[in-house]
Protein backbone atom coordinates (compact mmCIF):
# COMPACT_ATOMS: atom_id res chain seq x y z
CA UNK A 1 0.00 0.00 0.00
CA UNK A 2 1.45 3.27 -1.13
CA UNK A 3 1.60 5.83 1.63
CA UNK A 4 0.52 9.43 1.50
CA UNK A 5 4.05 10.74 1.98
CA UNK A 6 5.58 8.56 -0.75
CA UNK A 7 2.89 9.40 -3.29
CA UNK A 8 3.11 13.10 -2.47
CA UNK A 9 6.87 13.05 -3.00
CA UNK A 10 6.47 11.34 -6.35
CA UNK A 11 3.93 13.96 -7.45
CA UNK A 12 6.34 16.71 -6.42
CA UNK A 13 9.23 15.11 -8.32
CA UNK A 14 7.31 14.14 -11.46
CA UNK A 15 5.61 17.51 -11.78
CA UNK A 16 8.68 19.44 -10.58
CA UNK A 17 6.61 21.28 -8.00
CA UNK A 18 9.62 22.41 -6.00
CA UNK A 19 11.64 23.77 -8.90
CA UNK A 20 11.67 26.75 -11.20
CA UNK A 21 10.69 24.38 -14.00
CA UNK A 22 7.20 23.97 -12.59
CA UNK A 23 5.70 26.40 -15.08
CA UNK A 24 7.58 24.76 -17.95
CA UNK A 25 6.68 21.13 -17.32
CA UNK A 26 7.80 18.96 -20.18
CA UNK A 27 5.10 18.28 -22.73
CA UNK A 28 6.93 15.64 -24.70
CA UNK A 29 5.19 12.28 -25.09
CA UNK A 30 7.47 10.50 -22.60
CA UNK A 31 6.77 13.09 -19.89
CA UNK A 32 3.03 12.91 -20.53
CA UNK A 33 3.08 9.12 -20.31
CA UNK A 34 5.04 9.30 -17.05
CA UNK A 35 2.37 11.66 -15.71
CA UNK A 36 -0.36 9.27 -16.91
CA UNK A 37 1.29 6.41 -15.01
CA UNK A 38 1.39 8.58 -11.90
CA UNK A 39 -2.24 9.64 -12.43
CA UNK A 40 -3.32 5.98 -12.51
CA UNK A 41 -1.61 5.44 -9.18
CA UNK A 42 -3.20 8.59 -7.75
CA UNK A 43 -6.59 7.30 -8.91
CA UNK A 44 -5.99 3.90 -7.32
CA UNK A 45 -4.82 5.50 -4.09
CA UNK A 46 -7.78 7.88 -4.00
CA UNK A 47 -10.30 5.12 -4.56
CA UNK A 48 -8.96 2.89 -1.79
CA UNK A 49 -7.99 5.40 0.90
CA UNK A 50 -10.59 6.79 3.27
CA UNK A 51 -8.80 10.13 3.24
CA UNK A 52 -9.49 10.56 -0.46
CA UNK A 53 -7.74 12.84 -2.87
CA UNK A 54 -8.51 15.92 -0.79
CA UNK A 55 -5.96 14.79 1.79
CA UNK A 56 -3.38 14.11 -0.89
CA UNK A 57 -4.00 17.50 -2.45
CA UNK A 58 -3.75 19.22 0.91
CA UNK A 59 -0.57 17.36 1.85
CA UNK A 60 1.29 18.19 -1.37
CA UNK A 61 -0.20 21.71 -1.55
CA UNK A 62 -1.11 21.29 -5.19
CA UNK A 63 -4.37 21.38 -7.19
CA UNK A 64 -4.63 17.79 -8.37
CA UNK A 65 -7.81 18.43 -10.32
CA UNK A 66 -6.15 21.09 -12.49
CA UNK A 67 -3.18 18.85 -13.26
CA UNK A 68 -5.35 15.81 -14.00
CA UNK A 69 -7.69 17.75 -16.26
CA UNK A 70 -4.73 19.19 -18.15
CA UNK A 71 -3.28 15.69 -18.44
CA UNK A 72 -6.54 14.37 -19.90
CA UNK A 73 -6.31 17.03 -22.61
CA UNK A 74 -2.60 16.38 -23.20
CA UNK A 75 -3.27 12.67 -23.69
CA UNK A 76 -6.06 13.50 -26.13
CA UNK A 77 -3.75 15.76 -28.13
CA UNK A 78 -1.17 12.96 -28.23
CA UNK A 79 -3.74 10.73 -29.87
CA UNK A 80 -4.15 8.60 -26.75
CA UNK A 81 -7.96 8.87 -26.80
CA UNK A 82 -8.54 5.58 -24.97
CA UNK A 83 -6.25 6.47 -22.10
CA UNK A 84 -7.56 10.05 -21.95
CA UNK A 85 -11.19 8.87 -21.91
CA UNK A 86 -10.46 6.24 -19.24
CA UNK A 87 -8.61 8.73 -17.05
CA UNK A 88 -11.42 11.27 -17.42
CA UNK A 89 -14.06 8.70 -16.48
CA UNK A 90 -12.08 7.54 -13.47
CA UNK A 91 -11.41 11.04 -12.21
CA UNK A 92 -15.05 11.98 -12.68
CA UNK A 93 -15.79 9.45 -9.96
CA UNK A 94 -13.23 10.93 -7.57
CA UNK A 95 -13.26 14.65 -8.32
CA UNK A 96 -15.36 17.18 -10.20
CA UNK A 97 -17.60 14.96 -12.27
CA UNK A 98 -18.78 17.62 -14.71
CA UNK A 99 -15.38 18.87 -15.84
CA UNK A 100 -13.98 15.41 -16.50
CA UNK A 101 -17.12 14.18 -18.26
CA UNK A 102 -17.09 17.28 -20.47
CA UNK A 103 -13.44 16.70 -21.33
CA UNK A 104 -14.22 13.06 -22.08
CA UNK A 105 -17.03 13.99 -24.47
CA UNK A 106 -14.77 16.32 -26.48
CA UNK A 107 -11.93 13.78 -26.57
CA UNK A 108 -14.29 11.12 -27.88
CA UNK A 109 -15.77 13.34 -30.58
CA UNK A 110 -12.28 14.45 -31.68
CA UNK A 111 -11.23 10.78 -31.85
CA UNK A 112 -14.18 9.99 -34.12
CA UNK A 113 -15.87 7.82 -31.53
CA UNK A 114 -19.22 9.39 -32.27
CA UNK A 115 -21.56 6.99 -30.49
CA UNK A 116 -19.57 7.22 -27.27
CA UNK A 117 -19.29 11.02 -27.58
CA UNK A 118 -23.06 11.33 -28.05
CA UNK A 119 -23.71 9.07 -25.07
CA UNK A 120 -21.35 11.13 -22.93
CA UNK A 121 -23.01 14.40 -24.00
CA UNK A 122 -26.44 12.97 -23.23
CA UNK A 123 -25.19 11.76 -19.84
CA UNK A 124 -23.98 15.28 -19.06
CA UNK A 125 -27.45 16.60 -19.90
CA UNK A 126 -29.05 14.00 -17.63
CA UNK A 127 -26.63 14.52 -14.75
CA UNK A 128 -26.71 18.34 -14.88
CA UNK A 129 -30.11 19.28 -16.35
CA UNK A 130 -30.13 22.78 -14.85
CA UNK A 131 -26.53 23.73 -15.61
CA UNK A 132 -26.42 26.10 -18.62
CA UNK A 133 -22.69 25.57 -19.11
CA UNK A 134 -23.08 21.79 -19.34
CA UNK A 135 -26.03 22.22 -21.69
CA UNK A 136 -23.96 24.44 -24.00
CA UNK A 137 -21.01 22.04 -23.92
CA UNK A 138 -23.24 19.06 -24.64
CA UNK A 139 -24.85 20.99 -27.47
CA UNK A 140 -21.43 21.76 -28.91
CA UNK A 141 -20.46 18.07 -28.86
CA UNK A 142 -23.75 17.11 -30.52
CA UNK A 143 -23.30 19.87 -33.10
CA UNK A 144 -19.79 18.57 -33.88
CA UNK A 145 -21.45 15.20 -34.53
CA UNK A 146 -23.59 16.85 -37.20
CA UNK A 147 -26.94 16.66 -35.41
CA UNK A 148 -27.88 20.33 -35.72
CA UNK A 149 -31.55 19.80 -34.77
CA UNK A 150 -30.66 18.07 -31.50
CA UNK A 151 -27.94 20.64 -30.78
CA UNK A 152 -30.43 23.50 -31.26
CA UNK A 153 -32.88 21.78 -28.95
CA UNK A 154 -30.16 21.45 -26.31
CA UNK A 155 -29.14 25.12 -26.71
Amino acid sequence: MEGLKALTEEIRLTLKLDSEEEEERARDPAAIRAQADLARRVREWGSREELGLEALEEYCEFELEDWLLELVHDLGHLGEADEAADLAAGMAELLDEAEFLRARAFILVDAGRNDEARAQAEELLEEFPDDPQRMAESGEVIEKLGDVDRAEAVY
